[in-house]
């Protein structure tokens, strides 16, 4: 196979977890209003929603919003997949095809997954689920949410004790403790690694576009950290000591580690939390010809949870206050945050993942919502200051432990 097409062959936040408690139901509008729409979902294509009804059940937030929720402006082919599971119980994967969200299709126990768009373009899953302590690798991919093909992995073995990530058309694994990146092979239907492993251990993993490369960072050692994969291997790690990263809030409880995020040109930025002498802050640095710019920082409001790029060039942090309410805000690189916007409120046990928006949308953003007895996966469409959440699934047994959303723009 030939490099062009071995790089068009091989060519996405991050799953973080945060237990919180609280129990209302009711999504706010930034003013505070409460919002709420009969008939705020997708259009009904007469495929049932993810509870039962057409489209889903859906909360809007006002604020300016049409009366029937925020309006679909879809193209053809644009789609969303979102995936939850847990290691002991079945999970579900729901695809939103062109803005109508088909029915649940059932997911085997996974303890690590990451949601991706192939090089034909449809929805996949991979995920990483052990039997009786032996991991079984599955992927499954779908066009418009009600055919699935699945197939077993047999080029690639990450374990099922470590994170996977996306990057672009890369996933990001790890295999014998060490970090291993993969592509797909459409000739073979499988994955194989691209590249001998390094022992760099990431937090998040971007795609580096203008230089055709994936970064790797952390902040393990109290900096940013990257590593690029460049060509066929990897440059020598680096750590950046005017962007201290905070990794424990009174050196007991762990803050969520940094997180990269590609734009629709190119760059990378990393949200993370730094050092402050009064309270938490909230930092985000862009990756500049092998160097992270000065940071711009705002007050933290909670616990990061899911990072994503718009398809306008910004980046929208998700955040869980302590008190369970669900945020999102807007980061204009170079510039600087807005202000948090309120998307829901009463999180009881909360898992999130995030992604670029489609049919006029900002972002869209996947988490779970419920308790031990059982709970929702939910989805919120972000579009500047409003939001429109929908409940696509139930999850009966427990709450999900893994969770990723994925999205197909229309030149897909």
């Amino acid at each position: 196979m030939t490099s062009a097409r071995l790089l068009f062959c091989a060519g996405s936040l991050l799953s973080a977890t945060l237990a919180l408690g609280c129990g209302a139901n009711v999504d706010l509008a930034p003013d505070g209003d409460e919002g709420g729409a009969p008939n705020g979902g997708a259009p009904d294509d007469g495929a049932p929603g993810g509870n039962g009804g057409n489209g889903g059940s859906t909360d809007v937030s006002t604020g300016g919003a049409a009366p029937n929720g925020l309006p679909l402006a879809c193209e053809g082919g644009e789609g969303v997949l979102v995936a939850a599971s847990s290691p002991t119980s079945e999970g579900v994967i729901v695809v939103a095809n062109e803005g109508a969200w088909a029915a649940p299709h059932m997911l085997p126990p996974a303890s690590q997954m990451a949601a991706y768009v192939d090089v034909y373009g449809a929805l996949g899953i991979f995920w990483i689920g052990s039997i009786d302590d032996i991991d079984e690798r599955r992927f499954v991919t779908t066009h418009d949410g009600r055919a699935f093909i699945e197939r077993d992995v047999f080029g690639w073995e990450p374990s099922a004790y470590a994170p996977l990530y996306k990057a672009e058309w890369a996933l990001v694994g790890s295999e014998e403790g060490l970090t291993s990146v993969a592509y797909f092979d459409p000739d073979a239907m499988d994955w194989y690694p691209l590249v001998e492993p390094t022992m760099f251990v990431p937090s998040s993993v971007a795609w580096d576009s203008v230089n055709g490369g994936v970064l790797l960072i952390h902040g393990w050692l109290g900096e940013l950290c990257s590593q690029m994969f460049f060509e066929t291997q990897w440059m020598d790690s680096q750590c950046d000591t005017t962007h201290p990263v905070a990794t424990a809030i009174g050196g007991e409880i762990s803050l969520p580690p940094p997180r990269a995020v590609t734009l629709p040109d190119g760059s990378i930025v990393a949200i993370y939390y730094a050092p402050s002498d009064s309270s938490l802050t909230l930092a985000a640095a862009t990756w500049q010809f092998g160097a992270w710019s000065p940071a711009v920082t705002t007050p933290d409001v909670g616990f990061v949870v899911a990072t994503t790029a718009t398809p306008g060039g910004d980046v929208l942090v998700a955040s869980v206050s302590t008190d369970g309410n669900l945020f999102v805000q807007r980061l204009t690189p170079g510039v600087g945050f807005d202000a948090p916007v309120l998307v829901d409120s009463g999180i009881d046990i909360y898992y999130a993942a995030a992604a670029p928006g489609v049919c006029g949308d900002d972002a869209v953003l996947a988490y779970t919502r419920g308790s031990v007895e059982g709970g929702e996966l939910r989805v919120a469409r972000i579009r500047g200051e409003l939001s429109e959440t929908t409940q696509v699934a139930s999850l009966p047994d427990q709450p999900a432990w893994a969770v990723d959303i994925t999205t197909r723009p229309a030149a897909l």
